[in-house]
């Protein structure tokens, strides 16, 4: 693939021409967001999060950032605000959501498509839904170390848009990419503001820990892991790397609720707690999926997915 992004190309005027080679995906479900609660700084947070001050700003309207922010920390963002399926550069590929339905699952469109969705709300001049993929290692694809990457301006986990259902499930179209690459556990992870390098949300692509995936296995056996969202912040914790942080497992039966809002009405329990908070989402061998989340300011937590994560 040729990386070629001519400044003089429009994204806007692009994605219109390029509608049809794009047509047989979908919107996920879209509903108004209503605005962000004030709050704290995000990263006067314990723990050893790598965030600087110049990452960290206050919880408040523009938590999800603006579609200008540039320069240090926003790298993931500007290699994909004009970025449209022809011209990907720098990442591997960009996937625009068109107003067909198509299920992740499948390969090919739905023969009998529903009416197109209304787009959802965004800001002017915000970017359209939809998600490109990179590699995480300097911008270089491999098998198990890739970034997913929104194509609209979303900071990161503390964004309301996220669990306010104004956007595509990213973590069902995460694991459909994540998929692909066949052979080893999947998991899917993102860190928390003070554990990330990056101010554009991005989940990574990568494969599970052995250690992980066999402390899992022995956390199942003995029922420490939650089977309802009910019940998941309440559940034992367990080490999953035997180094004495501590993590809730949560097991749901599929991806497609959304794991954000999840996290948010059942753990965080506010705004400003998402800021706090990492997951990682891996498929059980049981069927379903482990939702693993932890957070700086619990005892024995991080902020921190890489550590159960095992790049190659």
């Amino acid at each position: 693939m040729v990386e070629i992004n001519p400044p003089e190309i429009n994204r806007r005027r692009m994605l219109s021409i390029t509608a049809t080679t794009v047509a047989g995906l979908a919107v996920g479900a879209l509903a108004s967001s209503g605005p962000a609660q004030a709050a704290p700084g995000l990263c006067d947070l314990p723990g050893t999060g790598s965030a600087g001050p110049e990452l960290c700003g206050p919880l408040g309207s523009s938590v999800c950032g603006h579609v200008g922010d540039s320069g240090k920390h926003y790298a993931l963002w500007e290699g994909v605000q004009d970025a449209t399926p022809i011209y990907p550069a720098p990442n591997e590929r960009v996937v625009v959501f068109g107003g067909i339905k198509m299920d992740p699952w499948q390969r090919k469109p739905n023969p009998t498509p529903p009416p197109p969705a209304p787009p959802p709300p965004q800001p002017p001049g915000d970017a359209d839904q939809g998600y490109a993929i990179r590699g995480g290692q300097k911008g270089q694809t491999r098998d198990f170390d890739n970034l997913f990457i929104p194509l609209q301006r979303i900071s990161g986990i503390e964004c309301d848009r996220i669990w306010k259902k104004t956007t595509i499930n990213y973590w069902k179209w995460a694991y459909a990419e994540a998929v692909k690459k066949a052979g080893h556990v999947t998991a899917l992870g993102i860190n928390s503001v003070a554990a990330r390098h990056e101010n554009q949300l991005h989940i990574h692509l990568s494969q599970l820990q052995t250690s992980a995936a066999n402390h899992l296995a022995a956390a199942q056996q003995a029922g420490h892991i939650a089977t309802t969202p009910q019940g998941w912040a309440s559940v034992t914790k367990v080490d999953l790397l035997g180094n004495g942080k501590e993590y809730r497992v949560l097991h749901v039966p599929d991806l497609e609720t959304n794991i954000f809002a999840l996290l948010r009405d059942h753990i965080a329990l506010s705004n400003q707690a998402m800021a706090t908070q990492m997951l990682v989402v891996t498929p059980s061998p049981q069927g379903g999926f482990y939702v693993i989340n932890s957070q700086h300011d619990m005892p024995h937590g991080t902020g921190e997915c890489d550590a159960l994560l095992y790049y190659s």
